[in-house]
């Protein structure tokens, strides 16, 4: 009984997030509610359909990327009711990313229900045209996210620590997106001998050092043997969760006043660029093909150095002042009041 309460609240808080969220974009809303029942189709024909795929069920990959756009959409149109008020251009951007979704989701199902691949997949002409859309599909994506977090980097938050938790999930997915690149040039041995041979099948993955559909971690599959760069690639896409709840979570829990308004900012901040160090050591260590459980000295020494650098940051913004605000002469002749707010 005691965790009803508790429960009634965070109810409420869902009901408020997924109001603000239909501010920013009803239609991004209705993909995250579309992309939900497709996962729970995904779960059972995973259940009901025995084919494999690189050992594992044709349908996991529709389920992880209908999972991801479930948590993407809805976040995505919080941030835009943030920026409020929102613009025809931000609608626009709110729509190419929800067209990127769909078609996305629609390709992947598409290549599952035939029991291919659907990315890097050049067998036929066919499944290659399937994949240069999908290529097409997350550029578009990514384009329109550099452009939000471009817009969320000038937008004079009041609350600073919820946005610099903005500022940054929005940076750091979109540099995690953008590690997707990478995965197209990872050509193994066999690969290379089918190129020579004028008969690629597969061209690209996302493991190093071994073939892609190895043993893998649980759920996630990521490789136990080789690197993997959907590792840095899933962590960084992620932040857009995880930075903008922690900058929340911050604004709730701050002291009053403007000194304390300033340090929050400050810490989210700092742990934005901490969560962004990680996830470039964790492609950097996927690139040296080692995995995840498995870093080596280089990766081990990159990650440690992002950890003493965060807390010296996390140091800096518990003393740091306040900066103060320089009035322009007019200003002062006027009322000796300025509206300029700082970043930080």
């Amino acid at each position: 009984m005691t965790n009803v309460p508790r429960l009634t609240r965070l109810a409420r808080t869902g009901v408020a997030f997924l109001a603000t969220a239909r501010q920013g974009s009803a239609l991004l809303v209705h993909v995250a509610t579309g992309s939900l029942a497709l996962l729970l189709v995904t779960a059972v024909l995973q259940w009901l359909d025995p084919r494999q795929l690189g050992g594992a069920s044709v349908w996991l990959k529709p389920a992880k990327f209908a999972a991801s756009v479930v948590v993407t959409a809805p976040l995505l149109a919080w941030a835009l009711a943030q920026l409020a008020p929102v613009t025809r251009a931000m609608r626009v951007a709110a729509a190419l990313t929800s067209g990127a979704f769909v078609l996305e989701l629609i390709l992947i199902v598409l290549q599952a229900a035939r029991g291919v691949p659907s990315h890097f997949n050049f067998e036929t002409p066919f499944d290659a045209r399937v994949f240069q859309a999908m290529a097409v599909a997350i550029t578009v994506f990514w384009l329109a996210q550099g452009w939000l977090t471009w817009k969320a980097f000038r937008f004079p938050f009041a609350e600073r620590a919820l946005g610099w938790g903005l500022r940054m999930g929005l940076l750091v997915s979109t540099l995690g997106a953008g590690l997707a690149f990478a995965m197209p040039s990872q050509v193994s041995a066999q690969q290379a001998a089918a190129l020579g041979a004028h008969q690629p099948t597969l061209i690209g993955g996302h493991t190093v050092g071994v073939a892609d559909g190895g043993p893998g971690l649980p759920v996630t599959r990521w490789s136990t043997e080789g690197g993997d760069l959907r590792v840095a690639h899933f962590l960084g896409l992620h932040a857009l969760q995880l930075l903008p709840l922690l900058g929340w979570m911050s604004a709730r829990r701050r002291p009053t006043g403007d000194r304390a308004n300033h340090q929050a900012g400050r810490r989210v901040a700092v742990l934005g660029l901490a969560y962004a160090g990680l996830v470039l050591t964790t492609f950097v260590q996927a690139l040296r093909g080692r995995p995840l459980l498995a870093p080596d000295a280089v990766t081990g020494a990159l990650a440690l150095g992002v950890l003493v650098l965060g807390a010296l940051g996390l140091a800096w913004a518990r003393v740091a002042r306040p900066p103060a605000i320089k009035l322009s002469p007019g200003a002062e002749r006027r009322s000796g009041q300025h509206a300029a707010t700082p970043l930080v």
